[in-house]
């Protein structure tokens, strides 16, 4: 009797071993499945968040961006009489020519409609570009009295060499379609302003605008076409009433245009076409002034600058010449 007791006991005991066994394995297995699920959850849907995450921001960036291209200069337009940098020393006009071949479009920047021409779509360019404003009895010096030029050393070495006293330059070693809006570079009344903030300073009735040759090594075309019909754009709404004049491109020596990098005759006679195009689009006037300098190959001649690239007084006095017989 006592050993059934005893026995029945010790069978109860082990019924309990076995089932806290297995609720152990239970829970064991539970807990180990919840954990599985949660690092599966953690991998499928952490990249969305990241995704949705970089994305809100990318939106917020772009938009603010959106708003600071749509934002316009809006400063009053002063009579104050700027002054201009100081010119080139006739003994050291040096090359202007910035390495500016790898510029990009920024994040700011929209692709203008003109996109990078084909080879195709140049053809078609050149053939539609409008005769040159034609030839008449020149003008006298004073013509240029309310007249601003805006180009690089080429303008500055201009301005050396001729008398026109009481025209302004704007000019500027390495001067881009790009650098017109952005750095300080003339002085009015001490301070250093931007080519288009001395423009809404200054009183004017004619512009004159030479630049081009600083953006053939970019690489998109399109950018440069962009950021000169934006120039135009600018010239325009500061003064709607001023007569404009885009200038094409001097070339350079056939040295010049064989051994540097990415200044050729060849891409010079590109961009022509393309300012031509831009005046014709604008409603400006296109002046061919390379046919004034170039010898009867296209390029410049080899006694027309010190460097091949820079007129010396005789052709500066030419390109002269050559505006005031194709005067509006």
């Amino acid at each position: 009797m006592i050993n059934q007791k005893y026995t029945q006991k010790k069978s109860k005991r082990r019924k309990k071993r076995r089932l806290k066994k297995r609720i152990k394995r239970i829970l064991l297995i539970t807990a180990t499945f919840l954990l599985f699920i949660l690092l599966f959850s953690v991998v499928i849907f952490l990249p969305y968040q990241g995704d949705a995450h970089h994305l809100q921001e990318s939106n917020t960036k772009m938009t603010a961006s959106n708003k600071n291209t749509e934002t316009s200069l809006n400063c009053e337009e002063t009579s104050s009489e700027p002054t201009t940098d100081t010119p080139l020393n006739n003994n050291e006009v040096s090359q202007d020519i910035e390495s500016t071949q790898s510029i990009e479009p920024s994040e700011t920047t929209v692709p203008s409609k003109n996109i990078e021409p084909t080879q195709e779509n140049t053809t078609a360019i050149q053939e539609t570009i409008p005769e040159t404003v034609p030839s008449s009895l020149p003008v006298e010096n004073d013509y240029f009295n309310d007249a601003v030029f805006i180009g690089d050393s080429r303008t500055e070495g201009f301005f050396m060499y001729t008398d026109l006293a009481n025209a302004k330059a704007y000019a500027h070693k390495g001067l881009t379609v790009e650098t017109v809006f952005t750095d300080p570079v003339i002085n009015i009344n001490g301070s250093k302003l931007s080519i288009t903030e001395a423009l809404r300073q200054t009183s004017f009735q004619k512009v004159y605008i030479m630049l081009g040759v600083n953006e053939i090594g970019w690489a998109y075309n399109s950018v440069f076409i962009e950021k000169y019909t934006k120039l135009v754009d600018e010239v325009q709404s500061i003064n709607p009433n001023a007569t404009i004049y885009l200038q094409s491109i001097l070339p350079v020596s056939n040295e010049v245009s064989s051994t540097h990098d990415y200044i050729k005759n060849e891409k010079i006679n590109e961009y022509n076409g393309f300012i031509a195009q831009i005046a014709k689009e604008k409603n400006v006037h296109y002046l061919n002034v390379a046919e004034a300098v170039a010898a009867p190959n296209g390029a410049l001649p080899d006694d027309a600058a010190i460097d091949g690239i820079h007129l010396k007084k005789e052709y500066c006095q030419k390109w002269l010449e050559y505006l005031k017989k194709h005067a509006i």
